[in-house]
This record gives structure tokens, C-alpha cells and sequence, in this order.
């Protein structure tokens, strides 16, 4: 009878310890492995650590354009080294190449009428200093007949004629100069009009220009994101598709949380890591801080990091001596010796 009893708390038994022996043997082997890559570390023992991202020094610029258009041409590629002034792309120009022929022809048509116009004006004055002889003729007969007149040689009547061809004269002397005067307002209208079509011309061939967008100074083309048949639009924050920057010196631009940012100090010791292999690092000089807190933009995806914060960008300059391949746009972990409280 006692052993009856005790066969059943001997089989539960028997029965849990058989559970937990397949329960551990069912479970997998968990071995620790090493990262490839350690994550990357401070050179300093205090450090606030931050997002950067790599950009040009002059930053990157997306060049505008003054004139909307299809592009016809693109005359760089990615990578080139371009000067300052040198063409980068043109847009078609079919229709003001027409128009300007129609405004050269009508500048010298402009032309001609000024050149006729002027030719009018001299014979004007011709006529007047031709008009003005015969009056001034007039007048010495005139005299020499009244003081004939006087000693009785000539009569009344040829006193009075010349007189009458005196004032005949003085007329026709004020019919040149009117005359002359209509003349120089013929060719002041005709060089208005010379002006205009200058000024005519002149607008279309700067319209042409406009249609070659140029480099805005000495750098290396860092993207072309436009192709000929594409449409350019001159409004504001559209750009040409062409991203220039000065690359011959790097610069980080490290996002650092704004509850950090008190922290960080002009000439604190700084430096950078590659993303992928913290072993090649990179001291950092300080440049500036951007007076503009704002909201964080750069994300590395990590399950750790606060998305709804913003951050006060600062500016270093990679430290020319040291050889290290970046691109513009590359992140890196930006790491700043933390000033003591």
C-alpha cells in the first residue's frame, strides 16, 4: 500500500526532470563572436559625440539659372574640374538667334536712316550759309546803292529793289535755318531709333547668353542631374542640376545635440571617423558655428537615436596633412573633447 503511494509523485517526477533534460537539449548553442568592426571610440576621455557630414569648402552649390529652356547641351560630367566663367551647359536658342537677325536688320536699317538723316542736316546748313551770303550780298548793294542815292546816281526806284531783295533774302535765310532745324530733328528721331534697335539687339544677345549657364567660380563638378531634352526652370530653388564645390579642402559639418551644445567649446580637440572602419580617423579644425539652431536632419538610423530634437551645427576643417579619401556627402562620427563643467 506505501508503495503504491509513492509511485505516482516518483513518475511526476521522473516525468518533469525528462521535460527539462529535452528542453535543454533542445536549445542551441549560443557562442559569443566578435564584431568585425569595433563601433567607434573617442580618442578623448571625455567626448561629445556627434553626426558629420562631409562637404566641400565653399559647401555645395547648385547652380541657378536666369532663363528657363530645354537643354540642348551638357558640356561637363560629374568629377570634371571646371574654372570660373567656363560654359557647363547651354539651352536651345533657335527662337532668339531668329530674333536677333530681325533686330540686327532693323539696327541697320536704323543705321541707314541716320546716316541719310545727317546728309539732309548738311545740305540744310549748306542751303543756310548759301542763303545767308546772298542776304549778307544783298546788304552791301543795298548800302552802295543808298549812298548812290544820296549823291543822286541812282533813283528812288532801284533804292527801293533792293531793299525788297535784302528782305527777300533775310526770308530765305529764315526758310534754311527752319528748314535745318526740321533736319536736325530728323536725324535726333532717326538716332532714337538707332538706340532703340541697339538696345533691342543688344537684350536678345544677352537672352542668348543666358542660355549658356557658366561656372560661378574655380571647382569640381560634384553631380550633373541633368540631361539635354530635360526642361530647366528658372524659379527659385529649382536649379540648373549642376552641383559644383571647391574640394581642394574638405569640411565636417557635425550635428551636435542641443542639449550637448553648451558643452562644445571654438578650439576643443575634435576629430572624425569613416563610417564602416573607425580606424582611419581624421584630426578636425574648428571653422565656425552656425548661429542657427536647428531641426536634426541627418539620421543614422540607429534604434538609439532621437529623431525629434534639433541640433547646433558646427563647422571643422580636416586637417590637410593627413591622407584620407572622402566625398562630399560622406558621413563620418565626429567625436569633440568635452569642456569640464
Amino acid at each position: 500500500m506505501k508503495l503504491q503511494n509513492l509511485l505516482l509523485p516518483l513518475g511526476g517526477t521522473g516525468g518533469l526532470i525528462y521535460a527539462a533534460v529535452s528542453i535543454a537539449a533542445s536549445q542551441p548553442v549560443s557562442e559569443m563572436v566578435k564584431p568585425v568592426l569595433q563601433p567607434p571610440q573617442p580618442s578623448f576621455e571625455r567626448a561629445i559625440a556627434a553626426v558629420g557630414l562631409v562637404e566641400p569648402s565653399s559647401e555645395t552649390v547648385n547652380l541657378g539659372t536666369l532663363r528657363s529652356g530645354i537643354v540642348s547641351e551638357v558640356l561637363v560630367k560629374a568629377g570634371d574640374t571646371v574654372e570660373k566663367n567656363q560654359p557647363l551647359l547651354r539651352l536651345l536658342s533657335d527662337d532668339l538667334e531668329h530674333d536677333l537677325t530681325v533686330a540686327k536688320a532693323a539696327e541697320h536699317q536704323a543705321e541707314a536712316l541716320v546716316e541719310a538723316a545727317s546728309k539732309k542736316t548738311a545740305a540744310a546748313e549748306a542751303e543756310v550759309r548759301a542763303a545767308e551770303a546772298e542776304l549778307e550780298q544783298g546788304r552791301r548793294l543795298l548800302l552802295f546803292v543808298k549812298d548812290a542815292g544820296e549823291h543822286r546816281l541812282v533813283s528812288d526806284e532801284e533804292v527801293s529793289q533792293r531793299e525788297s531783295a535784302v528782305k527777300v533774302h533775310d526770308a530765305k535765310v529764315e526758310a534754311a535755318k527752319a528748314h535745318a532745324k526740321v533736319a536736325e530733328a530728323g536725324v535726333a528721331e532717326a538716332i532714337a531709333s538707332l538706340a532703340v534697335a541697339s538696345a533691342r539687339r543688344k537684350a536678345i544677345e544677352n537672352e542668348i547668353a543666358r542660355c549658356t549657364i557658366t561656372a560661378s567660380m574655380n571647382a569640381t563638378v560634384l553631380q550633373v542631374r541633368v540631361r539635354p531634352g530635360e526642361h530647366l526652370s528658372s524659379d527659385a530653388g529649382a536649379g540648373s542640376g549642376i552641383l559644383l564645390g571647391v574640394t581642394s579642402e574638405w569640411h565636417v559639418r557635425a550635428d551636435v545635440d542641443e542639449h550637448e551644445a553648451w558643452k562644445v567649446r571654438e578650439n576643443a580637440p575634435a576629430e572624425a571617423q569613416v563610417r564602416g572602419n573607425p580606424e582611419q580617423r581624421v584630426k578636425l579644425n574648428f571653422v565656425r558655428f552656425e548661429p542657427l539652431v536647428i531641426p536634426k536632419r541627418n539620421l543614422t538610423g540607429e534604434a538609439s537615436e532621437r529623431v525629434d530634437t534639433r541640433v547646433l551645427q558646427v563647422i571643422y576643417r580636416v586637417d590637410s596633412h593627413q591622407q584620407l579619401r572622402l566625398f562630399a556627402g560622406q558621413q563620418m562620427d565626429v567625436f569633440v573633447s568635452a569642456s569640464h563643467p
